[in-house]
């Protein structure tokens, strides 16, 4: 079993949700594995090998960057929207 630091690549399935998140621009709210909760508009995905990270912007304008990885259960709060929340199939650090 890997490390909690040891980054391990999420399933396509995730990541495209991921990217219709940012596509859409829906605000969220995800659940982590450290047992975190962000609430933010989902912007951006950024890949920093061999790491990707979810970006969301925060009301305030601030930034918060999640390792995919650690995302274990995403809401989407937005309306419309094409699809309500969904669970992460990946097991990192757990």
């Amino acid at each position: 079993m890997p490390s909690e630091r040891e980054y391990v690549p999420i399933p396509c399935a995730d990541y495209e949700t991921l990217e219709t998140a940012c596509m859409d621009g829906y605000t969220v709210e995800l659940a982590t594995r450290d047992g975190r909760t962000v609430v933010g508009r989902a912007f951006d995905l950024d890949v920093r090998p061999p790491e990707e990270f979810f970006v969301v912007l925060r009301d305030d304008g601030s930034r918060d960057s999640i390792r995919a990885d650690r995302i274990r259960h995403m809401t989407v709060l937005s309306h419309p929207r094409r699809f309500d929340d969904h669970a992460f199939a990946n097991a990192a650090g757990e």
